[in-house]
């Protein structure tokens, strides 16, 4: 959480961005660019989709500001805009078939030595969807508490807690099984 002092920034800023200030909005993301990109890129693996999501998103939270509630919930708010965008641009893009074939870069599993193990765990996370995806994304990738889950994702944290054990426990025995697999070959 944010000191005294960087609570007071952010207040600060977002008022002059309710005026229309566009460089105190930036000036609010800039600190959480890199946990933005992250989380955009998770869902879309896709530079240009990431970029698109991002500026959409931003362009969006600086229009709606004046509906922020509580200014020390600002980059939860932020998030679950975002992961909104991420989800729409998902659901567009199996809708539109694309004739192109996209070039995408490898997730980053750098916990992983093995390459195959690596292999394994993309396969995993890509077959995981919705809400059990958002929780892993968020808490492991992103470092969020379970409570600013909750908010972000607007369920109760107990909600969140069952969803995170449950989905742990399908990774555990995907990763098992498919280590066997790898075992037999």
């Amino acid at each position: 959480m944010e000191g005294d002092d960087g609570l007071a920034d952010i207040d600060y800023l977002i008022k002059k961005s309710k005026k229309g200030d566009i460089a105190s909005f930036i000036n609010l993301i800039k600190p959480k660019q890199e946990m933005i990109y992250k989380v955009a890129w998770s869902y879309l693996e896709n530079n240009y989709d990431v970029e698109d999501c991002v500026v959409d998103t931003t362009i969006t939270a600086f229009d709606k500001l004046h509906q922020l509630k509580k200014i020390d919930s600002f980059y939860t708010w932020y998030m679950s805009i975002l992961i909104n965008k991420c989800r729409a641009y998902c659901r567009n893009k199996r809708k539109n078939i694309y004739l192109e074939d996209e070039l995408y870069e490898p997730q980053d599993f750098a916990s992983y030595t093995n390459v195959e193990d690596r292999l394994i765990a993309e396969s995993i996370m890509s077959s995981l969807k919705g809400r059990n995806r958002d929780i892993l994304v968020l808490k492991y990738l992103e470092g969020f508490t379970l409570r600013e889950i909750g908010i972000i994702m607007k369920i109760p944290e107990n909600t969140v807690k069952s969803m995170l054990y449950r989905t742990l426990k399908k990774l555990r025995i995907e990763m098992a099984v498919n280590k066997d697999k790898k075992l037999e070959v």
